[in-house]
């Protein structure tokens, strides 16, 4: 049991800098933050952890190797879930000889 929960600490940490790295945008051309882009740049990282943590807890139904696992819920957690969504299918279209 101990396991299961060690093997989501790096998905919360990958989860944390997509939700930073997606929070930067909160920044002036000044490199000031305000109080309202601080409080939305933690939603955002909030929200992300949450995204590639619930993703990984889905993928773990599949037979995909740990890394694989993550990688997919860090570029959910990154992009958000619709545009991870296209972006799959795209892949997909690329891939099949249709795009």
């Amino acid at each position: 049991m101990l396991v299961e929960y060690l093997e989501l600490m790096p998905i919360m940490l990958v989860g944390l800098v997509s939700g930073f790295v997606g929070a930067l945008d909160g920044v002036n051309k000044e490199g000031v933050c305000n109080k309202e882009a601080l409080k939305e740049g933690a939603k955002k990282m909030l929200v992300s952890t949450f995204v590639c943590v619930v993703a990984f807890s889905i993928l773990s139904a599949t037979e995909l190797p740990y890394l694989a696992k993550v990688g997919i819920s860090a570029v959910i957690g990154f992009l958000g879930f619709d545009r991870a969504i296209s972006l799959v299918k795209e892949l997909i279209a690329l891939k099949s000889g249709k795009g």
